[in-house]
């Protein structure tokens, strides 16, 4: 009876690790499609790990971001806020949602999750450029060049471009 037992635990582990290494393959593969541009085919890629696990918040992720290059915001906006239902403290998920709002030209829904990023990680220059590009969108302008005021003073370089042109 125990080594039934034995058995049928190896079984199970080896099937569960072979279906882990199917998943990191099929990840590495996605990976360097997105690094030659392929995003298609990465596309893909994920499609086949979200058809073994729909649940994957990596290639939820990485799909995303694909269709955001695809100029598909509206199909990665889906993805971001599944992710978000996933995994709510994966910050990635919520400051591609603001991304996906924003190309949608949702400005006041891109205000909110912007705002959610920025409050998690308010060190992050980035997130306070997106947030002035969408005061400028609702006109107001003073609050978009305290934003890019504030991505200087943390660093970035693009910044100190934009203020030139808006501020």
């Amino acid at each position: 009876m125990r080594k039934a037992l034995w058995i049928v635990l190896l079984v199970v582990f080896s099937r569960a690790l072979c279906y882990s290494q199917a998943i990191d393959s099929l990840m590495i593969e996605g990976s360097k499609l997105q690094n030659i541009e392929k995003y298609s085919a990465a596309i893909e890629v994920y499609n086949s790990i979200l058809n073994l696990d729909g649940n994957h918040c990596n290639a939820i992720y990485q799909k995303a971001l694909c269709l955001m290059r695809t100029q598909k915001a509206s199909e990665a906006l889906e993805l971001y806020l599944k992710l978000i239902d996933i995994r709510p403290d994966f910050i990635g998920g919520v400051y591609g949602a603001a991304t996906a709002y924003v190309s949608l030209k949702n400005w006041n829904k891109g205000m909110d999750y912007i705002n959610i990023v920025i409050t998690a990680e308010p060190e992050n220059a980035e997130y306070y450029i997106i947030r002035g590009q969408i005061y400028l969108e609702m006109a107001e302008k003073k609050k978009a060049c305290n934003d890019f005021k504030k991505a200087k003073k943390l660093g970035s370089l693009d910044a100190k471009i934009i203020m030139k042109i808006h501020c």
